[in-house]
């Protein structure tokens, strides 16, 4: 029994993480428009989104901010920006 409960742990050992960008506060989420594979645009719980160079790791400065005083956001418990979604037609309109 001790041998299987040996195994298990050993299968279960978190992934390494490496850091690949700093500068963000509680990013959720990351997502490319169409057409810009190379910018991220990452949700922070907050309601900054921020552009992030995928080749180089540059950060942007908050592109928007969404709050309570413009359209509700709340970020209390696990509210917040959650995520981004592009119209397909972005680089367009």
């Amino acid at each position: 029994v001790a041998s299987a409960l040996l195994l298990f742990v050993v299968a279960c050992a978190a992934p390494a993480q490496t850091p690949v960008v700093s500068g963000l506060s509680n990013p959720l989420s990351a997502s490319s428009a169409p057409g810009s594979p190379d910018i991220l645009y990452v949700a922070q719980k907050g309601g900054a989104v921020r552009s992030v160079n995928v080749r180089t790791g540059a950060v942007g400065g908050n592109l928007f901010t969404l709050t309570a005083a413009n359209v509700g956001l709340s970020t209390a418990g696990e509210g917040g920006l959650l995520g981004l979604a592009f119209h397909p037609e972005f680089q367009t309109n």
